[in-house]
């Protein structure tokens, strides 16, 4: 069928009216799209991400003020508690293996390694991370020292001198390993430090005990049972590595009226880096002797090198585990918590933190563990440094406790 004029005019007339008709207004933007598609898509991807940045930074920014106030209300709660009659002030505690001053050239002996440097230049840093560098910025309660060099012919490289005079305000202990009569000579220990101003040691119940067969023997380390843990020479026994002790002590809190009834036994170590039966035996023994300790009413604490992964059957007797000893299993006679997993549930063995260069010992080998007198409040591993120049071969780790029920 063949279409009439008069219905094409009329087509086109219609098509004239609706070009005629007015548009409306449409943004540049939206021109600018119509007319160059692909040339608007950029600006508006760069605007997509401008506000992803926007809400990353905003995301961060609350992230860090929670973070300020929670810390500011620890500071706070802390500073409160402390002010009110019966409650405590938190105990902050520092583990820290120092790095003998002697150790050889492969540990910042004569010479040194990209990781380690010599004791002259690491003490300036040892002693800035024991001066208020607890989480809460107050000064710590105890601080225990492992690899501590003791050396009167040469004072500046006298570890426990050096930290002595450093620190006036922190009383001090310590025991050579291989003995008192070795004090004039070059020897090791572990070295205790407590805040004067708040605590006070017992005269009548501290000390060292050697672990070996004959812990109250100066100077012992031999295991018996053990022929791995000590070398035949010249028809009798020499150790294969450094004698390995425990110095504890008893101490009272102290405050504007004496003693507030608030006791604590702090126990320091560093075990056997050799052998893994020796550490295992060596737990077994810190473990009775903080067992049958004098004052079995009063709170606990043990720091040390353990040498040691949060796995290991050492560790795990720490905690309170049975684990099988000289071919028979053994119960541990009593139960510490280790702070840091404390701190950070399914963590122990994962620590948090930069690892940019680390010291030579950056797995998690160095604990603090408490009774259950204590709730864990704070731990985190110290990562200071000046550089490539680190304070020690081992990072130092803090705590902060409180007392559970405000317990005395």
């Amino acid at each position: 069928m063949t279409q009439s004029s008069s219905d094409l005019r009329c087509a086109r007339a219609r098509a004239r009216a609706r070009r005629a008709r007015p548009q409306p207004a449409r943004s540049r933007a939206a021109r600018a799209q119509a007319a160059y598609p692909s040339a608007v898509r950029p600006h508006a991807h760069a605007r997509t991400v401008r506000s992803r940045a926007a809400h990353a930074r905003t995301a961060r920014s609350r992230a860090a003020i929670i973070s300020r106030r929670v810390r500011l209300a620890m500071v706070l709660a802390g500073a409160l508690c402390a002010a009110l009659p019966g409650f405590a002030e938190p105990v902050r505690v520092l583990t820290f293996n120092i790095l003998s001053s002697y150790l050889g050239a492969d540990k910042a002996g004569e010479k040194e390694t990209p990781r380690v440097k010599r004791w002259e230049k690491r003490a300036p840093l040892v002693i800035e991370v024991m001066r208020n560098h607890a989480a809460d910025r107050a000064p710590y309660d105890f601080i225990g020292t492992q690899e501590t060099s003791i050396d009167r012919k040469h004072p500046g490289r006298d570890q426990t001198l050096v930290l002595a005079g450093a620190l006036p305000e922190y009383g001090s202990l310590f025991e050579p390993c291989t003995g008192r009569a070795a004090l004039n000579r070059l020897s090791m220990s572990n070295m205790i430090l407590w805040r004067k101003a708040r605590w006070q040691m017992d005269r009548d119940d501290h000390g060292t005990f050697w672990l070996s067969d004959t812990p109250g023997i100066p100077g012992s380390f031999v295991w018996a049972d053990i022929p791995g843990s000590y070398a035949e020479a010249d028809g009798g026994r020499k150790p294969i590595e450094s004698r390995r002790v425990v110095t504890y002590a008893l101490f009272h809190e102290t405050g504007p009226k004496g003693r507030t009834g608030r006791r604590v036994y702090f126990y320091n170590t560093h075990l056997s880096v050799r052998s893994a039966a020796v550490r295992e035996k060596s737990a077994a023994l810190i473990m009775e002797r903080i067992a049958n300790r004098r004052d079995p009413s009063a709170a606990v604490i043990l720091t040390g090198d353990m040498n040691a992964r949060p796995w290991s059957a050492t560790v795990r007797h720490f905690r309170g585990e049975t684990i099988t000893l000289d071919g028979r299993t053994r119960a541990a006679p009593f139960v510490l918590r280790d702070t840091y997993a404390a701190a950070h549930p399914g963590q122990a063995a994962i620590v948090a933190g930069a690892r940019v260069a680390p010291p030579l010992f950056a797995d998690k080998i160095d604990y603090i563990f408490a009774s259950d007198d204590f709730i864990t409040t704070g731990a985190r591993r110290i990562e200071t440094r000046r550089g490539d120049l680190w304070p020690s071969d081992h990072y130092p780790y803090e705590t902060v406790l409180a007392f559970a029920g405000d317990k005395k």
